[in-house]
């Protein structure tokens, strides 16, 4: 199953590093976990892990009726 391979490849490589008398790897596994959220959420199969929240909007002092309402200055764009 998908959800062992982060195991078994850290086992691998602990037993190959051992064989060739290297130093025991750090873990993969949390990569491995990392690399399978990604790919299940870019299918689809998963909720995304981080929740974008939408920015709110800023409260404004005005009532609404006076923001609708208010007569905004008009911008001359021709050169006086």
């Amino acid at each position: 199953f998908v959800e062992g391979a982060g195991v078994q490849a850290q086992a691998r490589a602990e037993v190959h590093a051992s064989k060739l008398g290297l130093p025991r790897p750090g873990l993969m596994v949390t990569q491995a976990i990392d690399g399978l959220q990604a790919e299940l959420e870019s299918i689809g199969l998963v909720f995304a892990r981080h929740i974008i929240t939408p920015k709110r909007r800023e409260a404004s002092d005005l009532p609404v009726m006076t923001a609708v309402y208010a007569v905004q200055p008009t911008e001359l764009t021709e050169p006086a």
